[in-house]
């Protein structure tokens, strides 16, 4: 789906969702690093749902105090973090 419809079309639940969570520290607001792949089957970090195989899946690194985080996305979820990590 072309960015442009994916952001006409709203994707109001996830945002919300991904509002919280950055708002509550359980996502970052920037990354280190960004690479996509095959899905690992993982669980979203936004979504909660597994990112199987056969769709795309984007992680980000982040330098913690603890070490590096890995935070793993589906395609759209990665797209509605990204853009609302920006008004952060």
């Amino acid at each position: 789906m072309p960015i442009l419809q994916m952001t006409m079309n709203g994707n109001w639940e996830l945002r919300r969702k991904a509002r919280e969570k950055l708002q509550s520290g359980n996502l970052p607001t920037a990354a280190a690093g960004t690479w996509a792949g095959a899905g690992s089957g993982a669980a979203c970090a936004l979504c909660e749902l597994p990112i199987p195989h056969n769709d795309v899946e984007y992680e980000i690194e982040v330098n913690a105090a603890a070490g590096v985080q890995v935070f793993k996305f589906h395609m759209r979820c990665h797209y509605v973090w990204s853009i609302e990590s920006r008004h952060r």
